[in-house]
């Protein structure tokens, strides 16, 4: 009996030649992966020996939205035909299908027969007017409605809450790369560390249906820097002095939940290195309109401010351990490129000359070809 996942509209992101995955879409299911012990497809055919399928259609994924965030058009069409008709002959061969972070009701969440029905009528439209070739057109009915019986209500389904582990990783979006190998992964994408404080931690961990309290590890924060801190507090001084009384009610918090629970330890992972603010970033890491707030170096004051003071307090306190980034992961000097021959940059920084400054976090330890993350290969669970 063998175990695989893949994405059933999406393939995520396959390894480059050398090995490496750029992809953090990819990081989240690399991630169910190990705890599954159940291989990533990408976007290969369904291995013969595949007795249990899981369908985890990426981090983005709204099981709510009557079809799926992505749009089709020429050859797109052919894709999605080529891995819908194997989850179609798959399912008619006897295999099993579990869902990953979704659950079908049919009434706020579709099975995945009614999100292909959905994108009929565009497709036909696109066939009608050239735009798309036949080749789509051949699932429907039959291997569509293979698709529908094999993932109606009941389909077993599975969510970070039900893998067994006594340890959990918290965070937000960048708690994957700082996960504890084997744990549960509470990622709460947006979620900043001020927030998160807020509603109190013990909020989140009730979610986890957590029967041990064995290791706690804690990584928010890059948000509240990103985006919060100089922007509420234009003064970089002020805006440190905020950053450390923010890090102080972090450790405060996560020393109140280790009592509560009673976790054998905890552990708070350092804030990123800021990377320069050339870096190109898709609308969606975007507040108000803006891809970040405060310069680099004064985002990196904070960001120094805040590690700190975590070091500080657990210098002071104890209760909790930290962990930090590899240096190596930032620049050890200062180096001045072209814009020209720098990759991944807003187009008005082309002409320019960019100084990495010391300290600064590497562009190549980043998710390609333009995100916020650490690239999977960085994982704090992939260098080890």
């Amino acid at each position: 009996m063998a175990k695989y996942i893949m994405s059933p509209y999406l393939p995520h992101a396959s390894p480059k030649k050398d090995g490496s995955q750029p992809s953090h879409r990819a990081g989240w299911a690399l991630l169910y992966s190990r705890q599954l012990d159940a291989p990533l497809i990408h976007n290969n055919d369904i291995p013969d020996d595949c007795t249990t399928l899981y369908l985890e259609p990426g981090m983005e994924f709204d099981g709510k939205q009557k079809s799926f965030n992505m749009a089709l058009s020429g050859r797109m069409w052919n894709g999605l035909y080529t891995r819908m008709k194997r989850i179609a002959d798959y399912v008619d061969g006897g295999g099993k299908i579990v869902l990953v972070d979704h659950t079908i009701n049919n009434e706020d969440s579709v099975d995945w027969g009614e999100r292909l029905y959905s994108r009929k009528k565009n497709y036909d439209a696109q066939v009608e007017k050239g735009k798309a070739d036949s080749v789509f057109g051949q699932l429907f009915p039959n291997d569509v409605e293979k698709i529908k019986r094999a993932t109606l209500p009941g389909t077993p389904t599975i969510y970070q809450r039900d893998i067994k582990s006594p340890n959990l990783t918290f965070g937000d979006s960048h708690a994957i790369s700082a996960w504890i190998e084997g744990s549960k992964c509470s990622r709460n994408d947006g979620l900043t560390l001020n927030g998160a404080i807020t509603r109190g931690f013990d909020q989140y961990i009730d979610e986890m249906n957590m029967k041990d309290h064995h290791r706690l590890r804690l990584y928010m924060g890059n948000i509240d820097v990103r985006h919060h801190l100089c922007r509420l507090y234009p003064d970089v001084k002020e805006a440190c002095f905020q950053a450390e009384n923010l890090a102080r009610s972090y450790v405060h918090e996560a020393l109140r939940v280790k009592n509560k629970y009673g976790w054998n330890s905890v552990e708070i992972v350092e804030l990123l290195p800021i990377e320069h603010e050339s870096r190109r970033l898709p609308k969606s890491g975007f507040y108000k309109d803006q891809p970040f707030w405060g310069s680099t170096e004064d985002r990196m004051l904070v960001r120094n401010a805040f590690n700190q003071k975590l070091r500080q307090m657990r210098d002071e306190y104890g209760g909790f351990t930290i962990i930090e980034w590899p240096s190596e992961y930032s620049h050890c000097i200062d180096i001045t490129v072209p814009g020209e021959d720098v990759s991944g940059i807003f187009k008005e920084h082309k002409d320019e000359e960019i100084t990495f400054k010391k300290g600064m976090l590497r562009f190549d330890v980043m998710e390609k070809p333009h995100s916020v993350h650490v690239a999977p290969s960085f994982y704090l669970w992939s260098i080890v």
